[in-house]
């Protein structure tokens, strides 16, 4: 976040309603860089520290898939907590 570069090496996409991981479909996609400014930064770190309270507040049942936003939306359906 420091240096306000994102590096886009694989992309996720629906193929069926499910999300599937895989490298970008052409050479120009892979390891693109897009560049971040300020508000944007402010507003991923924001995030991340919010990740870290839930993570915090869940305890085992949170799930982390080691993507940042890129999960679909966890709701109260699909989450059990415990204690």
């Amino acid at each position: 976040m420091e240096t306000g570069r994102l590096v886009v090496a694989r992309q996720i996409v629906s193929v069926g309603y499910k999300l599937v991981e895989r490298e970008t479909k052409t050479d120009a996609g892979q390891d693109r860089v897009v560049f971040l400014d300020s508000v944007v930064r402010e507003i991923l770190t924001a995030w991340a520290v919010t990740r870290l309270t839930e993570r915090a507040n869940w305890g085992d049942a949170y799930h982390d898939d080691g993507r940042d936003g890129s999960s679909p939306p966890r709701t109260a359906a699909r989450c059990t907590r415990t204690g």
